[in-house]
């Protein structure tokens, strides 16, 4: 019995024995739910078999948070109660305890787009407060060093507990810029509701096989790669060299060597199934360290071939049968590359090596940030892991197109394209005080900067309650706005620099 069949099985119970649904009724006669735009039909069907007889029932939910499409939430459970309880007495609930006035009317001007929505306006009376910032950063790594640096000035002068301070993301695969700014500011941090970019598996695979190319004696990153992917050298292979190894005093590295030229004997060392693999593995490996070594600004196209040369993806497949979970863990794949290419591309780095990309990461490697228990830590999450939860400032990145709203639900209809702007009316609507945007000029993609363009959703916000500012120059001036959001409408992608 699964968590699904603990509501298909009463549904089938109370229908197929109508006494037993009867003695339920008389046992429960008041229903309260809560959260109801999050409700699934098989939910609302059991919901409706309790309370169709009492009629006493009370909903509780807003249609412009209905995000879990996803997980089975459906959108019409509003309309079908309103439907099967056409007695009900609607109570609006339109006055905000968190947020102020100004953030309140940005969020109210997108959320108004959607046409299969109650109509209501949220409105606030703790004031008009600070106004909405729109940032354009040249690209995310610059998009990072503001965001850290931001949460690191206000934290000083205005002492704001980090753990106020909220990064959202679309998608878990967007995280990896800016936890390494927030490495290189020193800034404790949390990845709510999910793992950091650096503790992912199909990052801790690649970043083992890069610290084994820099460093061949890393027996723990070895031991990681030797066969991932499966490539025919198995426990045994393993044992054979740890036990050459120990009786050489050499590293396990050295064993395998020894293995593959038949130094260490004994039938393992000889026989050619064992030998071929690590032969392969052997001269894989100094094939690409000698790529790494020599080509100081071509390591983010080596690890990009390094990935098709093992069929890094074909394995994610086959670990991961869901389609979804493949793509995911590939986009993570995706940002590895794209971290060593921003790094190699920096004009600051005069001579970007390897061995110090890994020092770096290994800093952004430890899980959830840093700090002690208990100690207050920035939180970065996705948008829906934020639903319910709200922040003195929160700073959403990669306001772009294909990323808010996501490429697939453009591709799925307008009724996608609306659930994607509930997502960012969540987004918007978790800011108490201060709420920054963020858009880049460039995003990396597959290792190479390409030009971003800003989320259409920008523009469906009240332009004369943001304030757009260019992180290199002087904040932009009205009409500069008014130009930039003539360039969207007009499709003719990011505007030039004022």
């Amino acid at each position: 019995v699964d968590f699904d069949d603990l509501i298909r099985l009463p549904i089938e119970l109370f229908e197929s024995r109508p006494e037993v649904l009867a003695r339920y009724r008389e046992r429960f006669r008041h229903f309260l739910v809560d959260e109801f735009q999050d409700t699934s039909l098989q939910q609302y069907r059991l919901i409706r078999l309790l309370a169709e007889e009492s009629r006493n029932l009370c909903v509780v939910g807003d249609d412009d948070q209905s995000i879990y499409s996803w997980r089975g939430a459906n959108f019409e459970n509003l309309r079908l109660f309103e439907r099967d309880f056409p007695e009900y007495q609607e109570i609006k609930l339109e006055q905000n305890y968190r947020s102020t006035a100004r953030i309140l009317s940005v969020a109210n001007g997108l959320i108004r787009n959607n046409k299969a929505r109650k109509p209501k306006a949220l409105w606030s009376s703790l004031g008009e407060g600070e106004t909405v910032t729109v940032v354009l950063p040249e690209d995310e790594t610059r998009e990072g060093e503001y965001i850290a640096g931001s949460i690191r000035a206000a934290a000083l002068r205005q002492r704001v507990p980090l753990g106020q301070f909220g990064v959202l993301v679309r998608t878990n695969s967007l995280t990896r810029a800016l936890e390494e700014a927030f490495v290189r500011e020193n800034l404790p941090y949390a990845v709510s509701g999910g793992m950091s970019f650096f503790q992912r598996a199909e990052v801790k695979d690649l970043l083992a096989y890069l610290r084994v190319l820099a460093n061949p004696d890393d027996e723990v990153s070895l031991v990681r790669i030797l066969n991932t992917p499966r490539r025919g050298i198995g426990r045994r292979t393993l044992e054979a060299a740890v036990h050459t190894a120990r009786s050489r005093s050499c590293s396990l590295f050295g064993a395998l060597n020894l293995l593959h030229s038949g130094g260490a004997g004994g039938a393992e060392a000889t026989a050619d199934k064992v030998r071929e693999p690590i032969g392969e593995f052997l001269e894989l490996l100094e094939e690409f360290r000698d790529r790494f070594h020599k080509g100081k600004r071509q390591m983010a196209a080596a690890l990009r071939e390094l990935v098709d040369r093992i069929d890094y993806w074909g394995h994610l497949v086959q670990e991961n049968p869901k389609g979804a979970v493949a793509r995911w863990k590939l986009a993570n794949v995706e940002s590895l590359v794209d971290s060593l290419a921003a790094y190699e591309q920096d004009p600051d780095n005069l001579d970007p090596t390897l061995y110090k990309y890994l020092n770096r990461v290994t800093l952004a490697s430890r899980e959830d940030g840093q700090g002690e228990d208990g100690q207050q830590k920035v939180q970065l999450m996705t948008i829906h892991a934020a639903k319910g939860l709200e922040f003195d400032t929160v700073f959403v990145a990669a306001v772009e197109k294909d990323l808010i709203p996501h490429a697939r639900a453009l591709e799925e209809g307008e009724a996608n394209t609306e659930e994607e702007r509930r997502l960012f009316y969540v987004a918007l609507t978790r800011a108490k005080r201060r709420l920054i945007l963020s858009s880049c000029h460039a995003r990396r993609r597959r290792g190479e900067l390409k030009p971003a363009e800003p989320s259409p959703f920008l523009e469906e916000l009240p332009r004369e309650l943001l304030d757009f500012q260019e992180l290199e120059e002087k904040e932009l001036a009205p009409e500069d706005a008014s130009r930039l959001f003539a360039r969207m409408k007009e499709g003719l992608g990011r505007p030039g620099r004022p």
